[in-house]
């Protein structure tokens, strides 16, 4: 397993590698030789003390998760009113390589150095375990080391863009796109070798910028072409990850992204999506806001469309909190946004269209994008938008600003999902935080 550094950062003297490496074992588990006395093993005091600082990076990485230690060392999330999904069982099952790591430590009190290491042992093994071919030449490691290093630049101060698809078999990858709609895949004349270094050169990010194009890496670093796609321009398949599914939904393959936010994003088959900002990997399951708004009785099809919309406005960095109420319930209302004559007819224009139909009229995201809540029902149809929560007389239970408040309050009535300024999500139920995503 590659270490993966900060960019222009000198590295930490911590080297990760690959549990059994340089040994016979297959499984990964570190097994003591014949001549090791026993007082050279682990404690089981130190065991449990690396299983414990490796779960509370994981309650960092998981969202909304409480993560505890069985008495078998087994790591355990639970998280309120929300099952966890199978790819975070995924990082749940990458955490024995990350106690490893730990156990080679002089680690006081998981500080934040070490916790930046952990979480990229849990990141790098997860995309290691579904790319084994690649894995043996430390290639998720290595593109991610490039992709972090990417984030971290600025040109006329813009964020540098682009981005990467690591495949572990480009021939069966090559045969599954061939023809595809939407995938042209652009081969080099003169292959071109990816490593922590690659997107140093202005030119691998100005011709392709990660979002229509991305560069088509092989389990040997070599890149073996560029991959243009369809479907990039509109801002919800891309939050939805449509525009990338036909490239990853096929033989083992992932993408790593360096967007204009300066955030990296490491998109999978099966809804592995995994975000680094600010200095820390957050898991980003599409399948959990969803989760949410099934809660207070929404349709899956009108689920996922809401959800997406959400994911679209979080990465346009543009704030809204919608309600879905349950049971014909209201939340005490102060009157609207724009009181006028021209905002009352147009409210009254839109009223109990679908969510399918805003969608397909490209009205959603411009409606949803403005100050004060929006209601749908459960069956998708718009109630009400542009209002104000009356809070008179309500405390203030969770932090945050006026939205929050808002939001929380609502949710008395049902399921609230807020999208914050700086892109982050929270979902509130009866007064409670239900969910809180960092995207």
């Amino acid at each position: 397993m590659a270490v993966v550094q900060e960019p222009d950062t000198p590295a930490r003297g911590v080297a990760i590698t690959r549990a059994g490496d340089g040994g016979d074992d297959p499984s990964g588990d570190t097994q003591p030789s014949e001549d090791q006395s026993s007082d050279d093993r682990p404690s089981a005091d130190a065991r449990s003390r690396d299983a414990a600082v490796v779960a509370l990076v994981l309650e960092d990485v998981l969202p909304s998760t409480h993560v505890t230690v069985g008495p078998d060392g087994v790591l355990v999330g639970v998280r309120d009113g929300l099952p966890l999904t199978a790819t975070e069982e995924e990082l749940l099952a990458a955490a024995p390589a990350a106690r490893e790591v730990v156990a080679g430590m002089s680690l006081a009190g998981a500080q934040m150095s070490h916790r930046q290491v952990l979480e990229d042992v849990l990141v790098v093994g997860v995309l290691e375990a579904r790319l084994p071919t690649a894995a043996r030449g430390s290639v998720p490691g290595t593109v991610l080391s490039a992709v972090r290093a990417l984030s971290a630049r600025r040109e006329e101060g813009k964020a540098a863009c682009s981005g990467v698809l690591v495949v572990d078999d480009v021939g069966e990858w090559r045969a599954h796109v061939e023809g595809h709609d939407g995938l042209l895949l652009e081969p080099l004349a003169v292959p071109l070798t990816v490593d922590e270094r690659f997107f140093a050169h202005p030119a691998t990010h100005h011709y392709v910028d990660g979002r229509h194009s991305l560069f088509v890496v092989g389990p040997d670093r070599s890149v073996v072409g560029i991959l243009r796609l369809d479907g990039a321009h509109d801002p919800l398949r891309v939050a939805a990850g449509d525009h990338l599914a036909p490239a990853l939904d096929g033989p083992p393959a992932f993408a790593a992204v360096a967007d204009a936010n300066s955030v990296v994003t490491v998109v999978g088959a099966g809804g592995l999506h995994l975000r680094r900002r600010t200095s820390h990997w957050r898991l980003v399951d599409p399948t959990l806001l969803p989760r949410c708004l099934r809660l207070a009785g929404m349709g899956e099809g009108d689920a996922a469309i809401l959800a997406t919309a959400l994911s679209a406005l979080s990465d346009a960095r543009t704030g809204t909190f919608v309600l879905v109420p349950t049971a014909d319930r209201t939340p005490r209302l102060a009157g609207v946004v724009d009181p006028s004559r021209s905002g009352a007819v147009l409210l009254t224009h839109l009223l109990g269209r679908s969510l399918r139909e805003l969608r397909d009229r490209h009205a959603l995201l411009g409606l949803l994008g403005h100050d004060g809540l929006t209601m749908f029902s459960s069956a998708g149809e718009l109630l009400l938008t542009g209002a104000i929560i009356d809070l008179d007389g309500i405390d203030a239970a969770h932090s945050g600003g006026s939205r929050t408040h808002a939001a929380a309050s609502a949710s008395t009535a049902g399921v609230t999902l807020m999208v914050s300024a700086d892109g982050q999500i929270t979902a509130f139920s009866d007064g409670r935080q239900l969910l809180h995503l960092e995207r």
